[in-house]
């Protein structure tokens, strides 16, 4: 029923101002189907390299085994790597994993500002 709701409200794409209003004033759960437009959904990792370029970055890394301990970010090793060695590890039957956090993105892409024209609400 929500749905139907939802379809005779928008008859197009919602902009940000309107989904913001539905979520601020709804008592119930909502789902925004086929609403996302953003290419980068369909970026494969490469293609990611790509468009970022493939400076010099910050990873955590952790073991992929059990430890009896969680891997707490302040606990895990930092190495510096480019975007295709994160690849070659996610690619590779490595025993680690690699980990960019994506608050950082701001700081190393400032330059990259045609990403923002990529997605559209």
């Amino acid at each position: 029923m929500e749905d139907i709701e939802r379809n005779k409200k928008f008859k197009t794409t919602p902009s940000s101002e309107e989904i913001k209003q539905v979520i601020q004033n709804t008592k119930t759960p909502l789902v925004f189907k086929n609403t996302l437009t953003w290419d980068l959904l369909h970026w494969s990792l490469e293609d990611w390299v790509e468009k970022l370029g493939n400076p010099k970055l910050s990873f955590r890394i952790g073991t992929k085994k059990c430890t009896k301990v969680p891997q707490w970010e302040s606990n895990c090793p930092v190495v510096s790597g480019t975007l295709n060695d994160l690849l070659d590890d996610a690619n590779a039957s490595s025993d680690t994993w690699m980990y960019f956090d994506y608050k950082h993105m701001n700081q190393h892409f400032k330059t990259k500002t045609n990403l923002l024209e990529v997605y559209d609400l």
